[in-house]
């Protein structure tokens, strides 16, 4: 009876977030509709996916020429970006150059639970997430037209 009781609670739990997922979607897809330029897409993208996953901060970088250049940022994101920027070249897109890099071209997500701490990340990139308070990373490629 018990058991019954905690998976009908779980179900309804699940069931409660879905729906406030559903919910957030039909929202982010009207504010998509009226967005009338790339920049405020791309804002309206990375501060809706941040808040729909619950996370600090996130950016959005597009392919210019060679480099990965960043074209939308959480407010949160901005003081990573600005020392980024300070110590960090551009990011190449030359396959193994960077961390990003090596992420677009495989075409697979990359998740780490602490940054901060993982062997893939640069000192320089471990400091700046210990400084700013950041753990996880999540780098997922989005691809348009192949």
């Amino acid at each position: 009876m018990k058991d019954a009781r905690r998976s009908k609670k779980q179900l309804l739990e699940e069931l409660e977030r879905e729906r406030e997922r559903s919910d957030a979607l039909y929202q982010v897809s009207n504010k998509l509709a009226g967005a009338h330029d790339t920049d405020e897409v791309l804002d309206l993208i990375v501060n809706e996916a941040t808040r729909l996953v619950g996370a600090t901060a996130a950016m959005i970088r597009l392919v210019e020429g060679d480099v990965l250049v960043p074209r939308a940022a959480t407010a949160s994101a901005a003081a990573y970006l600005a020392a980024n920027e300070k110590i960090l070249p551009p990011v190449s897109m030359n396959e193994g150059a960077t961390m990003l890099s090596t992420i677009l071209a495989s075409g697979k997500p990359y998740v780490s639970e602490d940054f901060a701490y993982d062997e893939i990340a640069i000192p320089e990139i471990q400091e700046i997430f210990r400084e700013q308070g950041f753990h996880a990373l999540a780098g997922i490629p989005l691809l348009a037209d192949g």
